[in-house]
């Protein structure tokens, strides 16, 4: 780094315009305090100048916030990308929403994998062996069970004696997923039929 960058790096400059937002907003929000709504009769222009430019950067900054967001989740594609063998996660429209170790009811017992739900798409899978994080030379860290698109699957929930999963219904395969709560499996439910409205 050179002195004048003051031990500050590229994306340490390039964040600072996104934070000055937060403080234009309060910095306004303080100014609209201090400042009369009205000059006697009449209404104070000052003050309406000041309460629309707080709106203003109010819808910035919710904006960027959004934005913001929306890069986290379509980043976090691309880690889970790095993660699982054998998948091609990355699309324009596609981005995270959840992910957990949940166990699968199979016909010998309950599995654990690592189950991770797309906007579009559930894949789920399980450690390879003898690796327990991501590996520097990229080796991938997970072996893909399979990969499932929402637009061919539905749910059912609140099944007597089942209520710390659900059911997932889908063209490959159905089967029980265990979240471990009940607590926890309202919140997976909930991300589904939050997504399947979107896919309508």
């Amino acid at each position: 780094l050179q002195p004048a960058c003051e031990g500050l790096d590229l994306n340490s400059y390039l964040i600072m315009p996104v934070q000055r937002i937060p403080r234009y907003k309060m910095l306004l929000a303080e100014l609209i305090k201090l400042t009369p709504e009205k000059n006697g009769n009449m209404m104070n222009q000052e003050h309406k100048d000041l309460s629309d430019a707080l709106s203003v950067v109010s819808s910035v900054a919710t904006k960027l916030n959004d934005d913001m967001k929306r890069f986290e989740t379509k980043k976090q594609v691309l880690e889970f990308a790095q993660q699982f063998e054998k998948m091609e996660l990355v699309l324009p429209a596609r981005y995270f929403v959840k992910s957990g170790v949940l166990k699968k009811v199979c016909r010998g017992g309950k599995k654990d994998f690592t189950f991770v739900l797309f906007n579009d798409l559930l894949i789920y899978g399980s450690p390879k062996l003898g690796i327990t994080k991501s590996a520097p030379n990229g080796e991938k860290i997970h072996s893909l069970h399979r990969e499932i698109s929402l637009y061919n699957t539905y749910i059912v929930k609140g099944i007597r004696g089942f209520m710390e999963g659900f059911i997932l219904v889908a063209h490959q395969k159905s089967f029980y997923v265990d979240c471990g709560s009940a607590v926890e499996a309202n919140i997976w439910i909930d991300k589904f039929e939050q997504l399947y409205q979107d896919l309508d």
